[in-house]
């Protein structure tokens, strides 16, 4: 009776000692500390794989004075980013030159040299486009290219362009005309002094 007894005081004291207690901070089930190393919500948010990379290509065409000149700038630019270039074609019409190249640089340096190319001359259009691409290992954003092309034109009037299309034009008329002169002028004098003995013969019969 006395062992039941005291198993019961004891259960009793117990309880009444829990109850009294002042309760902990409770865990919360799958939280982190506050001085954790989180994950942050960019992490989970990230969807960009570490093996792919933005490939670019851009066009833009521009107005320049010196067409030749400024792809020789152009390439010189493409060349000291790291670049290449990678074709170039040249023509003329209407007495005007005209060059597309298509230059390759490295990712890393594609926005210095696209900004370099557009100092180049006066910018008529532009575009640009990119494409997500998967790298192998050791592919990175320096031995990765982009692709610029660039279409080089004269401006729409071109003062010196204009003035040498004039003196072109005054210079073959003048030419014509002193071909003809030198032409002519032989003849001419032929038939001056033709009629200038004919005009003496005639005085000297008649005296």
């Amino acid at each position: 009776m006395f062992t039941l007894r005291s198993l019961s005081l004891l259960s009793l004291i117990s309880f009444f000692a829990v109850a009294c207690s002042t309760p902990g901070t409770p865990t919360m089930i799958g939280s982190y500390p506050q001085d954790s190393d989180a994950p942050s919500s960019g992490e989970y948010n990230s969807n960009i794989p570490n093996n792919t990379l933005v490939v670019y290509n851009a066009y833009m065409e521009l107005e320049v004075n010196d067409t030749d000149y400024a792809a020789r700038q152009a390439k010189q630019l493409a060349t000291a980013q790291g670049g290449y270039l990678v074709s170039s074609r040249s023509w003329s019409s209407g007495g005007n030159r005209y060059t597309t190249l298509t230059l390759a640089v490295p990712l890393a340096r594609f926005d210095h040299a696209y900004q370099s190319l557009l100092r180049l001359g006066t910018l008529i259009s532009d575009s640009v486009s990119g494409d997500r691409i998967n790298v192998d290992y050791g592919s990175n954003a320096y031995n990765t290219y982009s692709n610029i092309t660039l279409q080089l034109r004269p401006p729409a009037w071109n003062v010196g362009q204009t003035i040498s299309s004039w003196f072109a034009f005054v210079w073959s008329i003048a030419w014509t005309v002193i071909k003809i002169v030198l032409i002519v002028t032989p003849f001419a004098l032929m038939l001056i002094g033709f009629v200038t003995v004919v005009r003496w013969v005639g005085a000297r019969i008649r005296k």
